[in-house]
């Protein structure tokens, strides 16, 4: 992603502005600066025409679909509402076989059939020891075994591949592993498409991502075992993140600074907001869950079409020394927007950039080299993978006795455009630290309560059945809520506090942690098979750690950013942990002044 300063930098989809927010396309008086960067050049092409609204319906397309192909994982192997023993096996001999030996009925033996209260057990009538037995029918005939077949209350009728292979029980594990496999996948494919990113360019990592996403599904749709479930879910995962990234980066190129913020996030908050509201019920509309995951997959075939209409990122062609198609790229969009690019300004871009040398670029290592900025790096690395399990694992949790994971996950869907509105509306007021801070607390505490309600309450019949299940039901919506907020805000955040000349393999860093953090999720979520509130207490704790240990990182609102590592090192030292921008905090008013006259 371009910071129009020379540098490219990779972020993801919630660093708004701050990235470029360094950009100045014009002076004061509103002349076009003689600099043919990408920013000037922007600026002659059209940096909010129609060619800019074209990009942003483009990317609307790209939230549906990452949001479709993120929590249809989710839906595939959604747990049924209950689940019974089947005892009786529907053996339909069983009743000549009492009839002929017995003389019984099978409804007098089944009357004397022992109560049990584990749903994986069951028991089976002992064939052998009813047809020698010459006496009354005992209960012993009836043998205590794990269960061979199960009945299910499947919500709305739909059918995952859960209760498809009975997956329940001693087998409940095979749908955990899978889901991770689909995580493990997610952190390959960051590394390896931001590799490819790199030397074959945006558009190109986009689309062989979204294709990588086709084949996944479909290898999952034609599974039938844990083997090809686990590799076609791995490979599905391999396009997770980048399938949104790098469409983001692109759209963040080429749209005015001063439109980035709001214009995105609008996008993100409208967009990515409905695909995971409709995402259940299209699932319960199909029925079956091999229906929903093609019906999810098949959109995503009009992706590699985005290659004859997405501009390839300037920015990167430019450090790959091909200036002529960067130039190709700013004519095309100046044609659309109805702009003329003048004749001086194209030789002079041609000749500043004919030689395409690449600008060195700083090691990772130096991030951790210094003992102020490695305090830093590692704080922001475990928020990043304490943020991303969280909002995982938050977002999957939608088994909640006495009510539907269906609505549970659409209420909890409908909290992205809110957060949204929360971030744009308060985080420039309380500063990204106050922000992050509170958002995370309150997740802790939400979630947490969440945890012991169940823990304390459930049995103890203090509370009704059914204001258990609406306060439940509260404290996860308000919790992912905040966990939204926290994450969306977290990451502009940690962007912000990374020195600009390693900006954009810093973010990358924290941003694969966090991605193989999520590795966890569904065996976290496993727990509650052991005790149903380990996984609500767990992730409440981590949460408020994280809170804790964001005391000891700066305020970055209204502050000059660190531009090198020197000022990354030195960048909020003389922070004290409780100080934030809206209490007064100590903030230098030189950088608030610098800060301002660039915005």
């Amino acid at each position: 992603m371009v910071n129009c300063e020379g540098n490219e930098d990779e972020g993801d989809a919630t660093l708004g502005e701050t990235i470029l927010k360094d950009v100045k396309v014009s002076d004061r008086k509103g002349e076009i600066q003689p600099d043919v960067d990408v920013c000037s050049m922007l600026a002659h092409a059209g940096d909010f025409g129609r060619y800019q609204i074209l990009l942003m319906v483009l990317f609307s397309l790209v939230n549906v679909l990452s949001a479709f192909h993120y929590f249809a994982q989710t839906f595939i192997t959604i747990q049924p509402a209950d689940l019974r023993c089947d005892s009786i096996n529907g053996d339909s001999n069983l009743t000549d076989i009492l009839n002929v030996t017995q003389g019984l009925q099978l409804a007098d033996v089944l009357k004397i059939r022992p109560k049990n209260g584990d749903k994986c057990k069951g028991y089976y009538l002992d064939m052998t020891e009813i047809i020698t037995e010459e006496e009354t029918v005992e209960k012993s005939v009836w043998k205590l075994e794990e269960c061979t077949a199960f009945d299910y209350d499947r919500h709305f009728g739909y059918e995952s591949i859960v209760t498809e292979l009975d997956w329940v029980c001693k087998d409940a594990w095979k749908a955990a592993l899978g889901q991770s496999m689909y995580f493990v996948g997610a952190v390959g494919g960051t590394f390896m498409m931001g590799i490819a990113a790199d030397k074959w360019g945006r558009v190109k990592a986009l689309i062989a991502a979204f294709l990588f996403a086709i084949l996944g599904n479909t290898m999952t749709i034609l599974s039938s075992g844990l083997e090809l479930f686990a590799v076609s879910r791995f490979i599905a995962g391999l396009a997770t993140d980048t399938n949104f990234v790098m469409m983001y980066i692109i759209v963040m190129e080429y749209i005015r600074p001063s439109m980035r913020t709001f214009g995105l996030n609008i996008c993100i908050g409208v967009f990515y907001c409905l695909g995971c509201s409709v995402v259940p019920w299209l699932a319960v509309g199909l029925e079956t869950w091999r229906k929903f995951l093609m019906s999810v997959s098949v959109p995503m075939v009009l992706v590699p079409f985005y290659y004859f209409i997405l501009p390839e990122s300037a920015s990167w062609l430019l450090t790959k020394g091909r200036a002529d198609k960067a130039l190709e790229g700013f004519l095309r969009i100046a044609k659309i927007n109805g702009k003329v690019i003048p004749d001086e300004v194209v030789a002079r871009f041609q000749a500043v950039h004919k030689d395409g040398g690449k600008p060195p670029q700083t090691s990772l290592y130096e991030l951790f080299k210094t003992p102020n900025l490695r305090r830093k790096m590692s704080i922001l690395v475990f928020k990043t993978m304490t943020l991303t399990l969280c909002y995982d694992a938050i977002s999957r949790n939608v088994n909640i006795s006495g009510t539907s994971p269906f609505e549970i996950f659409s209420l909890g869907s409908l909290t992205v455009f809110p957060a949204c509105l929360v971030i744009l509306t308060l985080q420039d007021k309380i500063g990204r630290k106050g922000l992050f801070f509170i958002a995370v607390l309150l997740s802790a505490f939400l979630t947490s309560s969440s945890g012991l309600m169940h823990a304390f309450l459930k049995d103890a019949e203090i509370l009704s059945t059914d204001l258990m299940v609406h306060m439940s039901i509260g404290l996860s919506v308000t919790a992912r809520l905040c966990v939204v907020i926290a994450f969306n805000s977290g990451s502009q955040y940690a962007a912000e506090l990374i020195p600009t000349v390693i900006r954009g393999r810093g973010v990358a860093l924290i941003h694969v942690v966090g991605y193989a953090a999520s590795f966890l999720s569904p065996l976290l979520l496993y727990l509650s098979r052991f005790w149903q509130p380990l996984p609500d207490l767990l992730l409440g704790l981590l949460c408020f750690i994280c809170a804790s240990l964001t005391l000891l990182l700066p305020e970055t609102l209204g502050r000059t950013l660190p531009a090198t590592l020197n000022d990354g090192e030195v960048f909020g030292e003389e922070d004290r942990p409780c100080d934030f921008a809206c209490c007064g905090g100590r903030t230098s008013r030189r950088g608030r002044d610098e800060n301002r006259d660039e915005q």
